[in-house]
């Protein structure tokens, strides 16, 4: 995995985790993202000890409609009934994930999965990385395309990095480290986003029983149409509106 952290984070600090962090500015996005020269090639890179992503070689043309979805107890459960996965085939969909994301993409959206996962330790000898890398090499063989996805993540003991407990609170939803490195990572800027089209679904929406609120913040901070899982799996509604 090669490293290719946001310069413009490295010297910023977010003022709280549930708020934007004015690190990421719509200058400071235009900039970052004019200095790339290329796509991400498909497969698996680290930004740093802070954030992974599996990417695809692809080019995305304004205007961008994004479908952004939470990963775990959004799209998936696991098989044993126990609350964290056992493994990394200890999983299932929770509703029909593949049918759902190839109408999606027949929609023309580009579909990101932002996920908080503080439990892996982001060095090429860590075996909860391994865990995570190959459970997601699953889900998307189960996909009839592939999918990019980004995960927070947090650092190894030997990593003694000066700015990484500022990356990892970046990188971590409610705020939106992990969205502007997608932009970062694509070549796109504030303008190319169809933001009225695109929405995130996530379980962290601070409901009664809810361990969190951060999904439903990460989306109002992004300014993204929100649905739980509950809202929006059976129903499909925003697209079936679309469909007229």
């Amino acid at each position: 995995m090669t490293e290719n952290s946001i310069a413009s984070i490295l010297t910023g600090k977010p003022n709280t985790e549930s708020k934007v962090s004015k690190s990421f500015s719509r200058k400071s996005q235009v900039s970052s993202t004019a200095s790339l020269k290329r796509e991400p090639k498909q497969g698996w890179r680290s930004h740093g000890s802070h954030c992974l992503t599996y990417a695809l070689d692809t080019k995305l043309t304004a205007p961008v409609k994004v479908a952004a979805f939470d990963l775990d107890d959004t799209l998936i459960t696991t098989k044993s009934g126990y609350k964290f996965g056992c493994g990394s085939f200890d999983w299932k969909f929770k509703f029909d994930v593949p049918g759902i994301f190839t109408k999606l993409q027949a929609e023309d959206y580009t579909i990101v999965i932002f996920s908080n996962q503080a439990s892996v330790v982001n060095a090429p000898d860590s075996k909860s990385l391994k865990i995570l890398t190959t459970k997601i090499d699953d889900i998307i063989k189960h996909l009839e395309k592939p999918v990019i996805y980004y995960a927070s993540t947090r650092k190894s003991r030997k990593d003694k990095s000066k700015h990484d407990l500022d990356l990892y609170t970046l990188f971590r939803k409610p705020n939106t480290g992990m969205f502007s490195q997608f932009l970062e990572d694509y070549q796109l800027t504030e303008e190319m986003l169809d933001r009225d089209n695109s929405f995130f679904v996530g379980d962290a929406a601070g409901r009664p029983g809810d361990f969190s609120d951060s999904d439903l913040k990460f989306a109002e901070n992004l300014k993204l149409q929100f649905y739980s899982p509950e809202e929006y799996f059976p129903s499909m509604k925003h697209v079936t509106n679309e469909d007229g």
